[in-house]
């Protein structure tokens, strides 16, 4: 007996359910206890930036703008962390390709977990720092880049960690005002419209968008992924024509 060859409604479904296999078994191996980013805080601190806690308070020229309190992926055992972000600076005239000559500290960000600490930057619990996303020049450029600064509450110095190239995510239209700063991260702001993080947008969405449409059952994997996968990726501000991450 000739055995018909298998519709391809029935081969994509066991390319999808190999997939969400894959995608299932790399998301137990990201929420394992123990994984993730490990919160080495060990970049080349921002010229401009105190090492001493007590003396960058002192010089910090904030001016309180919007907060948000957003989950982050944390690094023990998969539990979700709640971390406020707050804009304090005016970043609406920050530009990829034109950082401010001076840097300044455009955002604060407070893990509110009281014992763990989140997974992607690697914020340890409010009671023991503050942390704060500083932009300055790339030396030798105009370029603008961002880093993660950590401020202990007692004892201790400050010290950088996670730092990267300001890059748009979305570009406004010339006609477009922005009525206050703001800073956020990246995952509760949308797919990326423009810069490097466009194609990887597309991907995650197109992927769980097929999956959904399979059957229910994926559909519910698939929300479960998208929430580990974009609960954890970098910072966003408001900025000059557009925004950055």
């Amino acid at each position: 007996m000739i055995r018909l060859p298998a519709t391809p409604l029935a081969v994509g479904k066991g390319i999808a359910l190999a997939l969400l296999i894959f995608f299932v078994a790399c998301a137990r191996v990201m929420l394992a206890p123990g994984t993730g980013y490990s919160g080495e805080w060990n970049t080349e601190l921002p010229p401009g930036v105190s090492s001493s806690a007590d003396s960058f308070r002192m010089q910090l020229r904030a001016v309180p703008g919007v907060r948000y309190t957003r989950l982050r992926a944390g690094t023990v055992g998969g539990r979700d962390v709640r971390v406020s972000i707050q804009s304090i600076a005016d970043t609406r005239s920050i530009s990829p390709d034109s950082a401010p000559e001076s840097g300044l500290a455009v955002a604060l960000i407070q893990n509110l977990d009281a014992r763990n600490t989140e997974g992607y930057y690697g914020f340890r619990p409010s009671a023991e720092a503050d942390y704060y996303f500083w932009v300055d020049r790339r030396p030798g450029t105009n370029a603008a880049r961002i880093t993660a600064l950590e401020v202990p509450r007692s004892g201790g110095p400050v010290r950088a960690g996670r730092q990267k190239n300001l890059q748009y995510c979305h570009r406004y239209p010339p006609t477009h005002y922005a009525e206050r700063s703001e800073a956020d991260f990246v995952e509760y702001r949308g797919p990326c419209t423009a810069g490097p993080l466009v194609a990887s947008s597309n991907i995650v969405q197109a992927s769980f968008l097929s999956a959904a449409t399979i059957n229910i059952a994926f559909a519910e994997i698939a929300t479960a992924l998208r929430a580990v996968m974009l609960i954890s990726q970098g910072g966003w501000i408001d900025c000059n024509l557009g925004c950055c991450t």
